[in-house]
């Protein structure tokens, strides 16, 4: 790989990371109103925040870290979808899993975004460059 590539993946690694971690803080802080004050069931607070943050993160996937600016929006919409519903239904299994282990809920939902976290960034990077198109030089 040439030395352009390799800087270009790790400015998308990079701010996959910086917009995951401002997404993650979000949706904690999210989770902590639904669950405290709204005074919502676990399952049901945490899937209000797995929806809001399944829009926010495309948003921040497309415009931000892989800023697809020529492709197929269709295409990658629904990819998207596809993949984000899997990782939906994994993320929460694996924090209902952790957090009967544990019992906390911030916890329970930073150690399962760790663990997803690089299947995340790989499938994303696939799908938004998958429908990429080619430019001329």
């Amino acid at each position: 790989m040439d030395q352009t590539h390799t800087q270009t993946h790790k400015q998308k690694f990079t701010n996959f990371v910086k917009y995951g971690l401002m997404l993650k803080v979000f949706s904690i802080f999210t989770n902590f109103i639904f669950y405290q004050y709204f005074d919502l069931d676990v399952k049901v607070a945490y899937t209000y925040v797995l929806i809001l943050d399944f829009f926010l993160a495309f948003i921040l996937n497309y415009y931000f870290v892989f800023k697809v600016d020529n492709s197929n929006l269709l295409q990658v919409i629904i990819k998207f979808i596809a993949a984000g519903v899997g990782f939906r239904f994994i993320d929460m299994y694996i924090y209902l899993a952790i957090y009967q282990l544990i019992g906390n809920i911030y916890a329970s939902q930073i150690i399962s975004t760790v663990i997803i976290f690089v299947l995340k960034y790989t499938l994303y990077d696939k799908i938004f460059k998958s429908n990429k198109k080619t430019e001329k030089s």
